[in-house]
């Protein structure tokens, strides 16, 4: 029963979609345009205009914006292995300082 309910809350989120939202997956997904990401980003904001207002938006973005980049710091900040099981070596930093040498000293 589980299951049906949550294939009954798709379907009810599906049919809520903005039909310029849908239309651009479907065009995005037969699309092999280097411009695709463009057309889901628009339909997409589109489709938060028809929900928030532009406060609400922007102010979702920042929250969005702030995460992401507080991750990234983090990542750049942090040495050792990757969380989980598989060890891998967080690479980030060295990554990071390599560019920067490489920017103040350019190959050539």
């Amino acid at each position: 029963m589980k299951k049906y309910d949550d294939l009954m809350a798709v379907e009810r989120l599906t049919i809520s979609l903005d039909a310029d939202l849908a239309e651009a997956i479907r065009v995005a997904a037969e699309a092999d345009s280097e411009n695709v990401s463009s057309w889901i980003a628009e339909a997409a904001r589109r489709n938060e205009e028809t929900l928030r207002s532009e406060a609400e938006i922007s102010a979702g973005l920042g929250a969005i914006w702030g995460a992401m980049s507080g991750c990234v710091e983090a990542g750049l900040r942090a040495d050792g292995l990757l969380p989980g099981m598989l060890k891998v070596k967080r690479r980030a930093v060295v990554e990071k300082y390599a560019a920067e040498i490489e920017a103040m000293y350019p190959p050539g």
